[in-house]
C-alpha cells in the first residue's frame, strides 16, 4: 500500500502539461493491480487509487479492463477448444480409415495416433493410411 500511495503522490505532483502521461501511468497501476495482486487485495488497492487520484473513472476503467481480459481469455479458450476438437476429429478419421482399410488395427497404432496433437502430422498420416498397401508401410 505504501509503495502505491507513494507512486500516486508522485503522479499527482506532475504538472498540467503532463496530464496524458499521468493518466497512462495510473492506467498502468490499475493493470498492475489487476494482473499482479491476489484477487482479495485488488478491490482495496483500486479504492486507494480512486481515493487518491482525481480520475473519476478508476472503478469503470478497472471493470472495463477486467471484462476485456475475460473476453480475451474466453476467446483463447474457444480457440484451444476448437483446435482440440479438430485434433480429435482428425485422429478419429485416421483410426476409421485404418479400420476400413485393414480391418484389425493393433492397439499400439491406436495408442500412438491418439497421442498425436499436430494437425499437419495427422493429415500426413491420413494420406499414408490411404495409400499404404500394408500396415507395415505406415510410419507413425
Amino acid at each position: 500500500k505504501g509503495a502505491l500511495l507513494e507512486a500516486i503522490s508522485h503522479l499527482n505532483a506532475l504538472g498540467a502539461d503532463q496530464t496524458a502521461q499521468r493518466r497512462r501511468a495510473i492506467i498502468y497501476l490499475i493493470l498492475l493491480i489487476l494482473n499482479r495482486r491476489p484477487a482479495k487485495e485488488q478491490k482495496e488497492l483500486l479504492v486507494l487509487v480512486d481515493e487518491h487520484t482525481d480520475m473519476m473513472e478508476v472503478e469503470t476503467m478497472a471493470q472495463s479492463i477486467i471484462e476485456l481480459s475475460e473476453r480475451r481469455g474466453e476467446r483463447r479458450g474457444e480457440k484451444r477448444g476448437e483446435k482440440r476438437g479438430e485434433t480429435r476429429a482428425k485422429q478419429a478419421a485416421v483410426l476409421k480409415l485404418l479400420q476400413i482399410r485393414f480391418d484389425s488395427v493393433p492397439e499400439s497404432f491406436i495408442s500412438e495416433i491418439t497421442t498425436i496433437r499436430s494437425l499437419s502430422r495427422l493429415d500426413l498420416l491420413f494420406e499414408r493410411v490411404a495409400t499404404a498397401q500394408t500396415l507395415d508401410e505406415i510410419e507413425l
